[in-house]
């Protein structure tokens, strides 16, 4: 062994001691200029057979240019498919298995029937299409695949059939490779690989099941395949490949399908419950959910697939009960556990509605709780599109999952036909989901005054067996008209001085509560007015882009009796709508010179706070509420009233420097960051101006938070104020609602790693401490040390930053996803928190997001380090070897000239003799 060869070996078994794997590629087949190629199955085990030709098994090649059209060969163009590899030893354990064993069919697919195609040869080892007298044409079989340029497939799939030429190729300890290599006429050659093993019986198939269950399945109910409710299970072998049976040319493509079994049976003691219907037969609603476009096609697509569809006329398993689904193939047996509901009877008076809009503008409540027969929204014409909720309940209020409903939707008055949907008339079958909900969009992409979508729902019964009355919902849209008008600033209950002039705000609504611009308003004051006048005629105020106009009134006298001045304020574009404010009059305001804060944990106490705040503030620490809906009223938000949570009143009295009631005085309360009061309407605001009333001068307000740390409501009369403080703790591990990660895209492998924040958060943006995040690593990805998998808890930050580094030294894509386990607000659905509906903005939980890295290529430095020693080493070596070598030929040399003059020596002395 050379000296190079050795330290070569040498370097490999230094750098496996180190722990470096040796990576390798292969480099992809290569790939036709014009032409590509995609093969039903990389695996087929084939089960049974009545001999070898009745042990064929099939599979196709489906050609398509380098973008993605379905194309057939051209004249001069093949498809080669040979026999490449040996199944190892066949049945007996001795003989071994040939190339030869296996013959190869061209097929011809015509309306899922097969056949020999007449003049082609089948072949022993090696078979090329085209062959023999058959025409090119006559090789190519229907894609069975819809598209909107072939709407009864394409001409571009070629099918082959492969059966053992003898029995050695069946039974054996290994399976088959098969080459498939594509040439096309620039002379390019694609290659695709393939294992086809054959067996007699299903219990040597190595076959894997799965099954599944989506959506609800209900006792007495039909079980069909569709997209909210289906029971399914797939059939794979043990490379992830097709099983078949056996066949012979001319036999059906359903007859390829294996019979599989299945069954539910009781979790607790596996005995059976109910037997299924379990088919792979590509028909609709057994296996698959028929498209609205190519059904024909669809079935042939889904026939003998592996992907199994499992049906049922009527489920007479009981609800409530531990049950499991067992699919079941040879001795291969899968079980899922599955649950199976009660039917319960729907019934129309408890029906539930929920109104989305994508400008969340309409008339009324969006929510209308057990409606009656007919039910009605108005929506502006800016509304283009909006989705109806229909939550259906039994006879006990309880949501019902998994009913079927069926929704007519008809569109009258001004309205586009080619702007609406949906289209008129629509008649939609749906089965709902787990919570008893199901949602229908509904659009008018042109809207325009007087469209009406009238929205029939049946599907209820009152009483078993009877078909009950329709909901009628009825989506109207309508143009803005004036509809509410309200003096907004002063306060009715705050007195002005005599002699002052006074500022009114006034706003305008229309029916969806939006504020109007350019509205004109009529101000007039009552014939009991202080200033009232029959001649003065006011000139009209207009309302600016914020919907609101102010009007000054100026106390002109000085007499003390009438007291008030009574302003009316009326719309002139709609007169019977008016809003109008009684200002009162007094010679001397109210003056705060003390103010004393209580509080009350009670949310809805009355009165709503007797407890005095002490001068460090509320001494509690509260945790914020997450269940609860910020866009309604919360006047009347029922709350536990324990100390924990963050819903308090909180009542100033203001009181005069006789220690009398300041009432008529005017107060600003004002929050701070993350604090927030009730207006009036009982939504949350920062800042309102209230009145004092008696007794005692009294404001009361009902305080909130929605972020953590110590906050302060402010009370404030002229020079005089007071705080309350009051301190909010970060969120419970619970409360974590969404995951997110956070860092750079690219980095270099085997450098240093790339920085990246995994962050919990609740559903108002507040960071989670306590989250057990598990962390894991796909693709050329890892973490430090190499590990592809940890577990951490987020910090008081709520964060976790981890370093993510691949040590593939070619580089590549790494996939790092981080999951919450112990936030429970995360698997909450939209607009939900755990069970309880709350704003309908919220999105939906999430508990696991990833971030994709792309890593380019980088030597390990210690590897290079290694493999420089080691290149050094060799180079030593070969100079060793040099010197050596030199100082052999010189000796070499030396003995020569000795034998030299030796041989001359004797030469001379043999001539003097």
């Amino acid at each position: 062994m050379s000296t190079k060869t050795t330290f070569k070996r040498i370097s490999l078994i230094t750098v496996a001691a180190l722990g470096f794997g040796l990576l390798s590629s292969v480099a992809p087949a290569n790939a036709a200029a014009g032409l590509n190629m995609a093969l039903s199955t990389t695996s087929v085990t084939v089960v049974g057979g009545t001999g070898t030709s009745g042990s064929m098994g099939m599979f196709y090649v489906d050609l398509f240019t380098q973008g993605s059209l379905p194309i057939g060969l051209d004249p001069g163009e093949s498809i080669t498919v040979s026999v490449t590899g040996t199944a190892g030893f066949n049945a007996d354990g001795v003989t071994a298995s040939a190339i030869s064993d296996l013959t190869i069919q061209a097929l011809k697919n015509t309306t899922g029937s097969f056949a020999a195609i007449a003049g082609s040869v089948a072949a022993v080892t090696t078979q090329q299409v085209p062959n023999g007298s058959a025409a090119l044409g006559d090789f190519v079989s229907n894609n069975w695949t819809y598209s909107a340029d072939a709407i009864s497939g394409s001409s571009s799939r070629y099918w082959f059939g492969v059966y053992p030429t003898d029995g050695d190729a069946v039974d054996t300890t290994g399976a088959f490779t098969l080459r498939v290599r594509l040439h096309d006429i620039d002379g390019f050659t694609t290659d695709r690989t393939l294992r086809f093993k054959f067996v007699t019986s299903a219990a040597d198939s190595g076959a894997v099941l799965t099954a599944t269950q989506t959506g609800v399945v209900s006792t007495g109910l039909a079980l069909a395949f569709t997209t909210a409710n289906n029971m399914s299970a797939t059939l794979r072998d043990a490379n992830g490949g097709r099983v078949v049976l056996g066949r012979v040319a001319n036999a059906t493509l359903v007859s390829t399908a294996p019979t599989l079994t299945a069954t539910i049976i009781l979790t607790s003691s596996g005995a059976l419950a109910e037997s299924l219907t379990i088919a792979d037969s590509g028909v609709a609603a057994v296996d698959h959910v028929a498209p609205t476009l190519g059904t024909v096609l669809a079935t042939y697509s889904n026939t003998a697939n592996g992907n199994y569809g499992i049906t049922d006329p009527a489920i007479g398993t009981g609800a409530s009960v531990l049950h499991s689904l067992r699919v079941t193939y040879g001795s291969t047996a899968r079980l899922t556990a599955i649950t199976v509901s009660a039917v319960a009877t729907i019934v129309d008076n408890l029906t539930d509605l929920t109104l989305t809009t994508a400008d969340g503008i309409l008339v009324g409540e969006a929510i209308r709780l057990n409606v009656s027969t007919s039910t009605a929204y108005i929506l502006p014409t800016t509304t283009k599109s909006a989705t109806l909720k229909i939550n259906v309940d039994s006879l006990l209020d309880n949501n019902v999952p998994g009913q079927v409903i069926t929704v007519n939707t008809v569109w009258t008055g001004n309205y586009a036909s080619a702007s609406v949907t949906p289209t008129t008339p629509t008649t939609t079958t749906a089965t709902g989901d787990s919570a008893g909900d199901y949602s229908f969009a509904i659009t008018n992409s042109a809207p325009q005054a007087g469209a009406v979508a009238t929205v029939t729902i049946t599907g209820f019964s009152t009483t078993a067996g009877d078909f009950g009355p329709s909901r009628i919902v009825t989506l109207t849209w309508a143009a803005a008209v004036v509809t509410t008008v309200s003096v907004i600033d002063p306060l009715a209950a705050i007195l002005v001085k005599i002699g002052t002039t006074n500022v009114l705000t006034v706003s305008v609504k229309d029916q969806f509560g939006v504020l109007m611009s350019g509205q004109s308003l009529q101000p007039s004051l009552s014939a009991v007015s202080r200033n009232f006048a029959a001649t003065t005629i006011y000139a009209a105020i207009t309302t600016d882009a914020t919907g609101t106009a102010t009007f000054s009134l100026a106390d002109a006298i000085a007499i003390a009796t009438p007291t008030t001045n009574a302003v009316t304020f009326t719309s002139i574009s709609n007169s019977s709508i008016s809003g109008s404010r009684t200002l009162t009059y007094v010679a001397t305001l109210p003056v705060v010179a003390t103010m004393v804060a209580k509080y009350n944990h009670n949310f809805l106490a009355s009165p709503p706070a007797t407890t005095l705040v002490p001068s460090t503030g509320i001494a509690d620490e509260l945790t914020i509420v997450n269940a609860r809906n910020l866009s309604k009223s919360l006047a009347s938000f029922s709350i536990s009233d324990a100390p924990l949570n963050d819903m308090f009143a909180i009542t100033v009295d203001n009181l005069t420097s006789a220690a009398a009631s300041a009432t008529g005085a005017a107060i600003t309360v004002t929050t701070s960051a993350g604090a927030w009061i009730l207006d009036a309407s009982g939504l949350p605001v920062t800042s309102r101006v209230m009145a004092a009333t008696s007794p005692n001068g009294a404001v009361s307000v009902q305080a909130l938070a929605t972020t953590p740390g110590t906050k302060t409501i402010t009370f404030t009369a002229g020079a005089v104020k007071t705080s309350v403080s009051f301190t909010v703790v970060g969120p419970l591990a619970a409360a974590g609602r969404t995951v997110v990660i956070t860092g750079a895209k690219t980095g270099t492998a085997n450098a240093a790693g790339v920085p990246m924040t995994a962050t919990v958060q609740d559903r108002y943006g507040n960071v989670v401490a306590g989250s057990v995040l598990t962390l894991s690593a796909t693709g050329v990805g890892s973490f430090a040390g190499g590990a592809t998998a940890q577990s951490f808890t987020t910090d008081s930050t709520g964060t976790y930053t981890f370093n993510a580094q691949s040590l593939v030294a070619a580089g590549g894509s790494g996939t790092f996803t981080v999951s919450v386990s112990n936030a429970t607000d995360s698997s909450s659905a939209a607009g939900y928190v755990g069970a309880t509906e709350v704003d309908s903005t919220l999105a939906a939980g999430i508990s696991s997001a990833s971030a994709i890295i792309t890593f380019a290529a980088g030597e390990n430095a210690t590897f290079a380090a290694v493999q420089a020693a080691i290149d050094a080493s060799i180079e030593a070596g070969d100079k060793a070897d040099a010197a050596t070598n030199a100082a052999l030929d010189a000796v070499d040399a030396a003995d020569a000239a000795t034998q030299a003059a030796q041989d001359a020596e004797a030469a001379a002395i043999a001539s003097g003799e």
